[in-house]
Formats: C-alpha cells, structure tokens, sequence
C-alpha cells in the first residue's frame, strides 16, 4: 500500500510524537515470544488455534489500522516500521561471515544469530507438544544408521493446527518426497524460507500471503514418518524449490524458541 511506504511511516510517526507511547504501550508485543505472550493471555487463541481478534493487548485489533485505543493507524505504521527494520537486520545478518559450528544434533550445529530468539512462533500448539529430534545428526528412526536431519521435529496429536512461524507468502504447497502431499514453504524475506512437513492437510496455496500463527494446516504424519509430529525447517537459500534446501540452519538456534512448558525430549541445543 503506497499510503504505508517505509520512510513515511517513519516520518509520520515522529511528527505525530506518539512513537514513545506506542513503544511503552505495545513493545512488548513486538519483543517478547509468541509463547510469553498467550502464557500471560496478551494473546489468545480458540481451542482450534486461532488467534481471538479483540482479546488480549497484542491482539490483531489494538495492532490494526484501526487501533482503539486512540492511536488510529499509528500503531500499525509503527508495526510495518519494525519489520522493516528487523527485514534489513536479517539481510545484514546473511551477508556477514558466520563462525562456523559442525557439531549436530543434540549439542547444535550450523549458523546462528540469523535471527533473534522469539522472532518465530510455534509451529503448532504450545498445550501437548514435545520435541523429539534435533537438527544435525540423528541415528535415523525408520532404517536407523546415521542421518542428517535438516530441521526439528516437534511431536502432538494428529490434526492438530499448523501455524504460519512468520508473516510471509506461500512459495510451494503440495508434494514432497519424503514429506506427504502437503508440504507447505513460505518466504520471509529475501533468502529467508520457513517449511512445514508430513501435515495431514494444508489450508494455503502458493502465492497466499501468509500472516505470524496464521494456520496453514494440520499436523500429521505423511510421508517418511513414523508418527504424527510437525517437521520444520528454517532455510536460507534461493526461491527455487530444488536448491531451497541447501542452506538450512538450525531453527533452535535462529528466532524459534522452545516456549515453556514444552518438553525438550531430544534435548536439543538452543544456542
């Protein structure tokens, strides 16, 4: 929307003089996990997942154009104002030489930093999930052996909601080898793709834009699977499906922080 360009929205929101208040009234809603926020109800969500639209004060409503709380569409000007801000971080971040970590699995490994912890939101329900493999090196759980495992997995019931890690679009929906008839991708930004596998169903298409704990399907257990769980990859790569997996990182370790409460059963490393 040209009404909401970038630099505007910085302008505006400087002459308006209400920045600071936004900031004190609504940070939160910007710094703190997705887990933090529904576990002190700043969010809320249905049983189904969904995001309730009034309730909560980081709810879709306060954070709209049409805030109600008298800051009109300052509040939303102030929002696309640090993703935008938060968008070139994450681009300065990929172009900066990266130590680099080989060790996989349980005790880390790849990239990290890409993103800040909290940036991305549980895949699926907090309430009954449980972490069950690491990225990195695994014995596999179907022909055992060594494998190399290019996300995590995050155990719950089958049918249970997928949510959307970030805002973005939709790149690939359908099948994948490997992963069911229901893989999901979506990009973030330039170089920056979230990937959903092994889902039961899916409830996007390619091209849809996609919004933060928007829900994209259902956990299952499609696929090369040996139970209902959410894979999910965190990759920096191309907008080609073939090569897009050729830069996955550690998702534990790049913006997808385990919430509390959740069993880390892999004991995975989140750093």
């Amino acid at each position: 929307d040209p009404n909401y360009f970038p630099l505007q929205n910085d302008v505006i929101l400087e002459k308006s003089g209400r920045k600071g208040d936004i900031e004190a009234k609504y940070g939160e809603c910007y710094t703190e996990t997705m887990g933090s926020l529904l576990k002190e109800g700043k969010i809320q969500r249905d049983e189904d997942g969904k995001i309730y639209e009034s309730a909560g004060l980081c709810s879709p409503k306060n954070l709209s154009r049409n805030n109600p709380e008298g800051f009109s569409d300052l509040v939303f000007r102030w929002r696309l104002s640090k993703r935008n801000d938060n968008t070139l971080g994450q681009l300065i971040a990929l172009q900066q030489p990266q130590d680099s970590d080989t060790t996989q699995g349980g005790s880390g490994g790849g990239e990290t930093g890409i993103l800040a912890p909290g940036a991305l939101a549980w895949p699926t329900k907090v309430q009954g999930s449980m972490v069950t493999s690491c990225y990195g090196l695994r014995v596999d759980p179907v022909k055992g052996g060594s494998s190399n495992h290019p996300g995590v997995d995050i155990a719950i019931g089958a049918d249970t909601p997928a949510f959307a890690a970030a805002d973005g679009e939709v790149t690939f929906a359908g099948f994948a080898d490997g992963y069911g008839p229901n893989f999901v991708i979506i990009k973030h930004g330039p170089g920056l793709y979230t990937s959903y596998g092994h889902m039961n169903s899916k409830t996007v298409a390619k091209g849809d834009k996609v919004t933060q704990a928007q829900q994209i399907g259902t956990v299952g257990s499609q696929g090369y699977s040996t139970g209902a769980h959410m894979h999910f990859n965190l990759t920096t790569g191309t907008d080609n499906f073939g090569s897009t997996f050729n830069g996955n990182v550690n998702p534990f370790a790049n913006g997808l922080s385990i919430p509390p409460g959740v069993p880390n059963n892999a004991h995975c490393a989140t750093s």
